[in-house]
């Protein structure tokens, strides 16, 4: 079982902006082997949360001038 939600503990570990996503397609599809790494490759590709607030704070600074 832990090697199931594999995927959407690594989404929650690196604070992902799209842990639902990854939970979602992980609970339907995780059980087939694409479904389970398409699963992981989402979890290890979207942006961090962090990594979100600084991409927004650098778009508002350019936009402010």
């Amino acid at each position: 079982m832990g090697i199931y939600c594999l995927p959407f503990f690594v989404a929650c570990f690196r604070d992902s902006t799209k842990k639902v996503a990854v939970f979602v397609v992980n609970l339907c599809f995780g059980w087939t082997l694409i479904g389970w790494i398409i699963a992981f490759v989402m979890a290890v590709s979207y942006e961090k949360k962090s990594d979100y607030k600084l991409r927004i704070a650098a778009m508002e600074r350019i936009a402010r001038r």
